[in-house]
């Protein structure tokens, strides 16, 4: 598995989505680099970031876990476990490695993943846009901490 590590100090990544859109863009130096892109009937988006592309779901009903697997092999990357209080979750890789992904502000739009591997990235945003600040950390370890986001955004809208 080829990944492409962040290994400028403070990459910065934004992404932007219309407000009726299933489809969210992601930009470096305003130049698309990936996307998401949402199903309509049921949670389970494709994202793409760089050379990674991935799809993440969600399975179980009162213990909830996501799975983020790559899709040209259909191998999974990650697994997620939620909190209940939708504040944090858990990220375990296949490798050993764990991360915490959670909010860091009480209105929900800053939070951050970090990783035992010394993985730190920031987020700042909301669903329509934000920014990603990369300290160090792969694709796929981008894309997880941005689709729990997601799905805990997802969870809201639905009441």
């Amino acid at each position: 598995m080829l990944q492409f590590i962040f290994k400028e100090m403070n990459t910065t990544i934004k992404w932007k989505r219309g407000p009726f859109s299933r489809r969210t863009l992601l930009l470096e130096r305003d130049t698309e680099v990936g996307e998401i892109t949402r199903k309509i009937w049921r949670y389970e988006p494709t994202a793409r970031l760089k050379n990674m592309q991935v799809v993440f779901f969600v399975k179980g009903f009162f213990n909830r876990k996501g799975i983020l697997n790559q899709v040209e092999t259909n191998t999974q990357l990650a697994e997620v476990v939620f909190n209940r209080w939708r504040r944090k979750a858990q990220v375990d890789w296949p490798n050993g490695k764990s991360y915490i992904w959670e909010f860091t502000n009480f209105w929900h739009t800053r939070w951050e993943l970090n990783g035992s591997d010394n993985t730190r990235i920031l987020y700042n945003g909301l669903s329509l846009r934000g920014e990603i600040t990369v300290y160090s950390g792969d694709e796929s370890a981008i894309l997880i901490g941005l689709l729990i986001a997601d799905y805990y955004w997802h969870l809201r809208r639905k009441g």
